[in-house]
């Protein structure tokens, strides 16, 4: 059985990821967008409903990670950026009622459309693009 969970969205949508770290997170997943945004879905097999949207980048989101404890985001994009996300805290904010979080740091250095991007461990980031290259991060305490 299938049934489109997801509909009348104005951007294309490039991905989607399950969030499987902590139990506020059953039933939600990311969705990678065209229009710079990601936003966090929580669903059940009836309904859907945007928990908040993650804004900043200009271009395509193209790939969304959680790290392994759950309270940081990569996300990268056609905009040949990447940005970190500190989700513990957007999700505190979420519960206070703001609904858009955006990006902790921006990483720039690729010069062609980030395609990948994960954890790599607590503080770095590995990123692939279309500029051929794989390109080790960084990443400072948020």
């Amino acid at each position: 059985m299938e049934k489109s969970i997801r509909g009348g969205t104005n951007a294309t949508i490039y991905n989607v990821h399950a969030l499987t770290k902590n139990q506020e997170d059953d039933d939600c997943f990311f969705i990678g967008q065209l229009d710079g945004n990601f936003s966090k879905i929580k669903s059940d097999f009836d309904s859907c409903t945007i928990q908040q949207e993650f804004t900043g980048h200009s271009g395509a989101v193209r790939d969304m990670q959680l790290n392994r404890t759950g309270d940081k985001i990569v996300s990268c994009c056609a905009d040949h950026s990447l940005r970190i996300w500190n989700y513990a805290r957007a999700s505190a904010e979420r519960k206070a009622g703001n609904t858009i979080a955006n990006a902790d740091l921006i990483l720039a250095g690729h010069s062609d459309l980030v395609s990948g991007a994960c954890f790599l461990n607590a503080d770095t980031v590995v990123s692939s693009s279309w500029d051929q290259k794989v390109m080790a991060w960084k990443i400072p305490k948020i």
